[in-house]
């Protein structure tokens, strides 16, 4: 999200919607910069982790329990609406139409997404089916949040920034699905973290030098503001 946040400037101020929230990370962070966040997700067991450490960490946040295609907020209430790896488990054109009705005209929308054509993690989605997980992954495998119904594509990702003015997105992550399980199985072991800055770097160089390979990027983000 750097690009997105260098660009957009300081928080302070900003009523911002986490959708997607998982533990609510985010929002305790905008909090902590001086925004009025709320997180949604569907997920009772993470919003009470995050609502607990919210409030141990004395930084408050909305927690809401809700849909991502159903967002409980009227019309043009947020300065800032922020996803993260989120519209894998939606109706991607639904949840756009809900993100931006939610928006001010002016206002901001930050998408970071897995995407869908990495070759390495298709090898491992492909493993997750042989091993009868279908598409559920993890602890989502108790709800419908669990199910995935399609990763985003680089056109969808540039046919949301098209809606939107200003600007940018960024492609990221070639071979470092490789370099980060590498991570993994080593304990985190310093030789292995080395490495994994490495190939981030590299992939960084190639994905900039070589604009066809953007399509096998493992994440793509996006941000601009809604028109006035």
């Amino acid at each position: 999200m750097r690009g997105a946040f260098s660009w957009l400037g300081e928080l302070k101020g900003l009523t911002v919607l986490d959708t997607g929230c998982g533990h609510g990370a985010f929002s305790v962070y905008a909090v902590s910069k001086g925004a009025d966040a709320f997180a949604l997700d569907v997920q009772l067991a993470r919003l009470k982790f995050g609502a607990d450490q919210s409030v141990r960490m004395a930084l408050p946040v909305s927690f809401v329990c809700g849909r991502s295609e159903e967002l409980p907020f009227p019309d043009g209430f947020f300065d800032l609406v922020l996803s993260r790896s989120t519209l894998q488990y939606t109706d991607i054109p639904v949840v756009n139409r809900e993100m931006i009705r939610v928006i001010k005209p002016g206002g901001v929308l930050v998408l970071v997404e897995n995407m869908a054509h990495n070759p390495f993690l298709l090898l491992f989605r492909a493993f997750r089916r042989l091993r009868k997980n279908g598409v559920r992954l993890g602890t989502y495998a108790d709800n419908e949040a669990g199910v995935i119904k399609g990763y985003a594509s680089v056109r969808q990702m540039r046919a949301m920034l098209s809606g939107l003015s200003g600007g940018g997105c960024c492609f990221c992550h070639l071979f470092r699905p490789l370099s980060l399980g590498l991570c993994q199985l080593t304990g985190q072991a310093r030789w292995a973290r080395c490495l994994d800055r490495g190939v981030e770097i590299i992939d960084g160089f190639l994905l900039r030098s070589i604009p066809s390979l953007k399509r096998l990027a493992w994440a793509g983000s996006i941000w601009g503001r809604k028109p006035a």
